[in-house]
């Protein structure tokens, strides 16, 4: 199992270890950059989603896979905007698979790592990578790199040197313009667990290798170079703990490194002047800037700080001291400090808990679930549960609902889940008399409401919205219904368990976008909500 990282894999290729280059592939400086200027988009491709990477001043290339065996690769006309047809960049030849594709670019070039091994895994670090590097975006120099190679590699500035790390151990496979690859390079980078590392390199050949380690009090970012004549030193950087377990270092380019996940809130940067400059701390987590209040330390008496990310906005970070008031801070990016606190909820009794954010994607909405106790508790319950969205008249559900984290609304969900668009673009609050959309363009009031007892509501539009309905009496909701004018239209009736009856519905968009789980007696049915062909529908995807 390789160290240090988390890795979902959009699908399994095969590609040979050999062969002619055909093209070549650039990438953007910052890691998994997918952008690119054209209006029509790359092929696309049924085992690896096309991934664009741009070289500045070089060109534009989107790569991936058409078959298990076959990679494709793809230039972007600059002058017209469109793409060249797919040619083959590698045939999977002796059984040998590969799983994913990574790269970093300069103005000088590209270098990219082709992850394989004899029969791909994705849980198994691969030992059959492949290095491949090239200056003029036409003509690749490729290596089979010793022993395991999974992290991303690096090019420097002008494209005259790249460079491979092998294990997350502070091997390296180096290769230059004028001396082509190098065998394996020893750092003094060693510490257990360094699978988070990575590495840099200079147009001079120094590379640097950055990553977690014992620091005496706690864990710290150690810099281990190595000179283009062999000679080795190190050093760490003040003012950050990047989690020795959980530490997981990336290179943009030879000036930056990014660390703490996907997540903005724990995310921070490690920048130098040159690349004859010592690394430093260039920008702060923000869970760990100054100003922010934790309420994380008691649980049992408050809400725990979490965060609302939207694009385009200030980090936004809620939690309460005594489970009644919920406060918010906004993050000023430039002063690396938090704002002042503003409430924007007082439920009136201690008892209330929120949504965990646990894996949540960046959103354009902010939206914060509450789970409350509508009768006063002794002071040593615990907060109700979030498990699922209770029905009993013991709990109120609350939706703390804003477009741009300044001005918020509250909206009672009377038993029902929040809706989410699978972009994230859109919110949906079911309320008693009424159902409140959220968008990038403000908040649509709607006099529809949510189904009974089990059924749930979902936005398509700013304006547009389906629901599952199951009316007063029913075993379980059955019918999808869009709504027409002010009217529900029903579109599919949807299969059901024939026994027991649904009691519960809660919204499973963390790990499976658009998607809610219903719950009853003995049964459980998990459902997506899709568009195909132009129509929508909900698709079964679980159950029992």
């Amino acid at each position: 199992m390789r160290p240090g990282t988390t890795r979902v894999l959009a699908a399994l290729i095969t590609a040979a270890v050999v062969g002619t280059g055909i093209d070549a592939m650039a990438t953007d400086s910052p890691p998994r950059a997918s952008s690119y200027a054209a209006d029509t988009a790359p092929a696309s491709y049924r085992y690896l989603k096309a991934r664009v990477f741009r070289a500045p001043g070089l060109g534009t290339i989107a790569v991936g896979a058409a078959t298990p065996r076959r990679v494709m690769v793809q230039r972007l006309d600059e002058a017209s905007g469109t793409w060249t047809e797919p040619r083959l960049l590698f045939l999977g030849t002796d059984g040998v698979t590969c799983g994913d594709i990574s790269g970093r670019a300069s103005a000088g070039g590209v270098a990219l790592l082709l992850e394989c091994d004899a029969s791909y895994s994705e849980d198994q670090a691969p030992t059959s990578s492949v290095a491949l590097v090239t200056q003029d975006l036409r003509t690749w120099h490729r290596k089979v790199l010793p022993g395991e190679a999974y992290r991303d590699p690096a090019i420097s500035p002008d494209g005259s040197q790249a460079v491979w790390p092998l294990g997350g151990i502070g091997d390296v496979v180096r290769w230059s313009s004028d001396a082509g690859f190098s065998s394996r390079l020893s750092t003094t980078y060693d510490y257990d667990g360094g699978g988070g590392s990575t590495a840099v390199v200079a147009d001079d050949g120094t590379v640097s290798v950055l990553g977690p380690e014992n620091g005496g009090e706690g864990c710290v970012v150690g810099v281990h170079e190595r000179s283009p004549d062999g000679r080795l030193s190190s050093y760490q950087v003040d003012g950050v703990d990047p989690g020795c377990s959980e530490g997981n270092l990336e290179n943009r380019n030879a000036l930056e490194v990014v660390g703490g996940g996907s997540e903005r809130a724990y995310r921070f940067s490690l920048t130098r002047a040159d690349t004859s400059s010592r690394w430093q701390l260039g920008s702060i987590a923000p869970a760990s800037a100054p100003g922010l209040v934790d309420y994380r330390g008691a649980p049992r008496r408050a809400i725990a700080t979490s965060f609302s990310d939207v694009a385009g906005q200030p980090l936004v970070a809620y939690g309460s001291p005594d489970r009644r008031r919920v406060l918010i801070q906004r993050y000023d990016g430039e002063a690396q400090a938090w704002g002042a606190r503003t409430q924007v909820y007082d439920h009136g009794f201690p008892a209330c808990a929120a949504e965990g954010t646990f894996g949540q994607r960046r959103s354009a909405v902010h939206a914060i679930a509450l789970h409350c106790y509508r009768a006063r508790r002794a002071d040593g319950d615990y907060p109700p549960s979030t498990e699922g969205y209770q029905t009993a008249p013991t709990f109120q559900l609350q939706a703390l609902l804003s477009v741009d984290g300044v001005d918020w609304r509250t909206v009672d969900l009377a038993g029902h889940p929040l809706g989410r668009s699978a972009d994230r673009r859109l919110v949906a609050a079911p309320g008693l008399r009424s159902t409140t959309i959220v968008s990038s363009t403000g908040i649509v009031v709607l006099p529809v409401r949510a189904p009974a007892p089990c059924g749930f509501v979902h936005p398509i539009g700013p304006r547009q919205l389906l629901r599952l309905h199951g009316s007063a009496g029913s075993d379980w909701p059955r019918l999808l219904q869009r709504l027409d004018g002010d009217r529900w239209r029903t579109i599919q009736r949807v299969r059901m368990p024939l026994e027991g009856s649904c009691t519960k519905v809660r919204s499973i968009e963390d790990f499976f976008p658009a998607s809610y789980l219903l719950s009853g007696q003995g049964a459980r049915v998990a459902l997506r909500v899709v568009r195909r062909d132009g129509a929508w529908r909900v698709v079964r995807v679980g159950g029992s």
